[in-house]
């Protein structure tokens, strides 16, 4: 069993108009207007890498809210261990300076 992480974080492309994108890994997904927009592709896509017996996760990189797991095919639903979580947001944090 594979682990998924899908990474939802903002990106400035201009002053005025943020975007948001998803990353897996080092690869790049989307560019979405809307932090929900963004969230429900990551959602998806890991529902499906779920339907296919992996574990997946989607974080959400909120600059004013910090990070939080915002969906988890671990059984619990979004209320996952918190040894898991610290380890799925370093995960996460680990791809943005990678």
């Amino acid at each position: 069993m594979a682990r998924e992480l899908y990474y939802v974080c903002r990106q400035e492309a201009t002053r005025w108009a943020p975007r948001w994108i998803v990353r897996k890994g080092h690869e790049t997904y989307g560019e979405y207007l809307t932090e929900s927009a963004a969230v429900l592709d990551a959602v998806e896509a890991a529902q499906d890498a779920g339907g296919r017996g992996d574990e997946a996760h989607v974080v959400v990189d909120d600059p004013d809210r910090g990070s939080r797991i915002e969906w988890s095919s671990v059984a619990g639903g979004p209320v996952i261990p918190a040894a898991l979580a610290a380890v799925l947001l370093e995960e996460a944090a680990s791809t943005l300076t990678a």
